[in-house]
């Protein structure tokens, strides 16, 4: 019993520790402080911001995109989670042969027997973008014929496209939106200072800028993550402690 109560307490803290991770997110977007915000954004993995992921397919950057969706995909291999990365996938292989790296026609074959499982509206909602589909994929060893296709259009759709395939994907739902947070940052960073009273605390924690804020919630956040696991091991060993 006691080794069973000791994983529910980590389990309990690792979601404790991702909601306060939230929560800090949050508040930096309510203050304004969008530096601290992307810089702690990238650290970890709460937050999964599709404004940037649409901005990284709209300009173009396939591994950059790839690279950023990828920590959010849950462990197990599911079929919906990953359709999106994938989608992601076969546009970069699209420009890398709208660029001539990949002039193969079985690629061309392979690639256009794929895009056939994406959503039909995608290409039924834009004849234009359709047209340009088609000679991407039917001209891929011919770059003369590059230059008539609309790049800039076929990105900003796939951009739209990414959205939607994210945002209707049950995984990924609890990751789109930050939960509300206090105004103040001391109900925000769950941190201290040993031997001073409360409101000289919330004085300090006030004139603190935003970096030092999220590092030192960061840092805290690890050192109480590692207790709870030592208190995990110990508990078994000596349970009348």
């Amino acid at each position: 019993m006691a080794r069973s109560g000791g994983k529910r307490g980590v389990m309990e803290h690792h979601c404790l520790d991702r909601f306060r991770r939230r929560r800090l997110l949050a508040f930096l977007r309510r203050n304004n402080l969008p530096a601290t915000f992307d810089a702690l954004k990238h650290e970890t993995r709460v937050f999964l911001d599709l404004r940037f992921l649409r901005r990284l397919v709209a300009d173009g950057r396939w591994q950059e995109a790839r690279e950023y969706f990828s920590r959010f995909l849950p462990c197990r291999d599911e079929v919906d989670a990953h359709t999106a990365l994938r989608f992601i996938t076969r546009l970069g292989v699209l420009d890398d042969m709208a660029q001539g790296k990949l002039g193969c026609i079985d690629a061309a074959d392979d690639l256009r027997t794929q895009l056939e499982s994406y959503p039909s509206s995608m290409i039924e909602a834009d004849p234009h973008y359709a047209d340009a589909v088609c000679a991407i994929l039917y001209n891929g060893s011919h770059p003369a014929y590059w230059d008539p296709v609309d790049w800039r259009l076929i990105r900003l759709k796939a951009a739209q496209v990414v959205k939607d395939l994210v945002t209707r994907t049950t995984e990924f739902r609890h990751l789109l939106r930050l939960p509300r947070c206090p105004s103040h940052p001391c109900h925000t960073i769950p941190f201290g200072f040993r031997g001073c009273r409360r409101h000289k605390r919330k004085k300090n924690i006030g004139r603190m800028s935003a970096s030092l804020l999220a590092r030192r919630f960061l840092q805290k956040e690890r050192y109480i993550y590692r207790m709870h696991r030592i208190d995990a091991l110990v508990v078994p060993l000596f349970p009348s402690l």
